[in-house]
């Protein structure tokens, strides 16, 4: 149609105007079916917090109640990443590698959500951008804060017990929890 037309050829003009090249909106493009299955899909919770949830459910619960809010409340989205960012710990997660991006980006990063174009102004004026945005700060949401959460946890279960956590046993914490997150 006319109009998918023009669509693809605004979409390809704002990628030149960005610096970037037609493949890499192409691809975009191509993997749009895939993120659009996604969409609106609050999954997060039983599909990579299951492992996480059974063994600390009251962070679980929490955390799957929160990620409601950030469908529907992008500030809600944004509190929550900054509060992580402030956390003491927050320094000591980023350098053992714990899957918390998105609490810097402010957007989802969450792989399920592969297609950008889904996001771009022109799905916006298509009516679906939206819900794909909303889609994936819930689902990012979740994840990012239920990793950083557990790892507090642990963090201050050991420090309770007396327990020292060394360089290789920090690297072990976050390699399960973000294993154990889809990570």
């Amino acid at each position: 149609s006319l109009e998918k037309a023009k669509a693809t050829r605004e979409l390809l003009g704002q990628a030149e105007g960005i610096g970037r090249t037609w493949k890499t909106t192409v691809g975009e493009i191509l993997s749009t079916p895939r993120a659009a299955m996604a969409t609106a899909d609050l999954s997060a919770p039983l599909r990579q917090g299951a492992v996480l949830g059974a063994r600390f459910p009251k962070e679980w619960g929490k955390t799957a109640a929160q990620s409601i809010k950030y469908f529907f409340r992008p500030g809600a989205y944004e509190q929550a990443m900054y509060e992580i960012s402030q956390r003491p710990t927050y320094s000591l997660m980023k350098s053992r590698k714990l899957a918390v991006d998105a609490v810097e980006q402010l957007t989802g990063t969450e792989e399920q959500f592969l297609g950008n174009f889904l996001e771009s102004g022109v799905a916006k004026k298509l009516g679906f951008g939206h819900v794909v945005a909303a889609s994936d700060r819930a689902y990012s949401g979740f994840l990012t804060k239920l990793r950083a959460d557990v790892f507090d946890k642990v963090i201050s279960d050991a420090d309770i017990a007396g327990v020292k956590l060394d360089g290789k046993a920090l690297d072990s914490l976050t390699k399960f929890i973000n294993s154990a997150s889809g990570r």
